[in-house]
């Protein structure tokens, strides 16, 4: 499971008025580095546009709702999410809180951790093929002919273990994490 140590330092971001990266705590260079992505260190990030990192218009529509919704309440938003890596399933809890000026704060939080079986989907090092696999960006679910299935069930069914390149993941959003999301009771304000 997870050791509070882990747990401890959120992830923290702050956005600008136009959507921009404005700056990353010390644990946004340390999560990207134990996630294999030194592309998304602090000095590769800060300027750029949020929406430039998302793969998908579902994920980036829901995060205009949410940004949008900050902004005009005035209130802060608390949604859950995963974040999982080859080897673990991460929960997490994003936080989104205005400042002043239009400026958004971000924090992302691990709630709890637990290990599994190395998926090699997940693995950014794999090669890939010019297949495609959905994943929900929040749940972590993959779309299965309109099923949205755990990603272990995915691997099994399309017999992901015996093939020596894995799919590429795009992200998109299942429904049930859409209801969840448009809900006006993410508010926490």
């Amino acid at each position: 499971m997870t050791s509070p140590r882990e747990c401890a330092s959120p992830v923290v971001y702050q956005l600008g008025p136009d959507n921009r990266i404005l700056s990353v705590n010390p644990a946004w260079d340390a999560f990207a580095l134990a996630n294999q992505a030194p592309h998304l260190q602090a000095d590769c990030v800060v300027g750029e546009s949020l929406f430039s990192y998302f793969s998908g218009m579902e994920t980036s529509h829901l995060y205009e709702v949410m940004i949008d919704r900050v902004r005009q309440n005035q209130h802060a938003t608390v949604v859950s999410f995963r974040c999982d890596a080859p080897s673990m399933r991460r929960f997490m809890e994003l936080k989104i809180a205005p400042l002043p000026g239009s400026v958004l704060e971000f924090s992302a939080t691990t709630l709890r951790q637990e290990s599994r079986q190395r998926v090699s989907v997940l693995d950014v090092q794999q090669p890939r093929s010019d297949e495609m696999l959905k994943m929900c960006a929040w749940c972590k679910r993959v779309d299965l002919s309109g099923d949205w299935v755990e990603i272990e069930q995915a691997i099994e069914s399309m017999d992901l273990f015996h093939r020596a390149e894995q799919p590429r993941i795009t992200h998109g959003i299942c429904r049930p994490c859409v209801k969840i999301m448009e809900q006006p009771s993410l508010d926490s304000g």
